[in-house]
């Protein structure tokens, strides 16, 4: 019964006109009729001047903005902010939770693999080049931004530092809630991100490590985080019915 009542309640969250408009806007009309993005209630479209890329062929509702983590914060008093000036792609089953912030600059490419989740608060700023690997899951308020925004100049040497750098996060890497990931960071598979890290560099470490602190450092070796089939299995393996 409560499968059914969820199933409707999506079906009215969702805004059905934006979402087929914003997929035969940014798509070729064969791809957007089939409505691979769906939008809730509350997303805002603040700019659509750039391009959108599906990297799998599409599918119905296939990607999914704002109904992710539903039940955790209130959906109304949380919308779903899109500026898309640059580039954003998009692979199959990439959902986005309330309250998440895709900001696309036009020299942007900001890049989603598949079977992503992104938590309520999350905030994407994308002036060089962000790419997030498959199987990646983001915490709570995370920031992930390849830019300082603004240029900072040595006093001494006069020297002006770089606005940007690419981020790049590795496939199946677990974010923890209110990290910082900023320009220049780069993660390899299966890394953990510790709550309320700050990770500003490229980590030439080795797959399978904890990150922790402020500047991140690694914490421990030898780890990762369980997904999907694997951790279904080992509830079952407990006893556990976790809804």
């Amino acid at each position: 019964m409560w499968k059914i009542i969820n199933k409707w309640r999506r079906f009215t969250r969702t805004a059905w006109i934006k979402s087929l408009f914003f997929n035969l806007y940014m798509l070729p009309f064969k791809d957007g009729i089939k409505m691979p993005v769906l939008l809730a209630r509350g997303t805002h479209l603040f700019s659509l001047e750039g391009r959108l890329k599906l990297l799998a062929p599409a599918s119905f509702g296939m990607i999914r903005f704002g109904y992710l983590n539903e039940d955790f914060v209130p959906a109304k008093k949380h919308g779903i902010n899109l500026c898309i000036k640059g580039t954003l792609c998009l692979g199959k089953w990439c959902r986005f939770s309330p309250g998440t912030t895709l900001r696309i600059y036009s020299t942007g490419t900001l890049t989603f693999h598949d079977n992503i989740a992104v938590g309520f608060g999350t905030k994407f700023f994308c002036m060089d080049n962000v790419d997030i690997g498959s199987d990646t899951r983001f915490g709570f308020e995370v920031v992930v931004t390849d830019t300082t925004f603004h240029y900072m100049r040595d006093c001494v040497t006069q020297t002006t530092y770089p606005l940007t750098a690419p981020v790049k996060i590795g496939n199946h890497n677990w974010i923890g809630a209110r990290s910082y990931l900023m320009k220049g960071c780069t993660t390899p598979r299966y890394t953990i991100i510790s709550a309320g890290s700050f990770c500003n560099k490229s980590y030439d470490i080795p797959e399978y490590c904890l990150l922790a602190g402020s500047p991140a450092k690694v914490r421990r070796e030898g780890i990762y985080r369980c997904l999907d089939e694997e951790e279904d299995a080992i509830k079952r393996a407990l006893g556990q019915n976790i809804q």
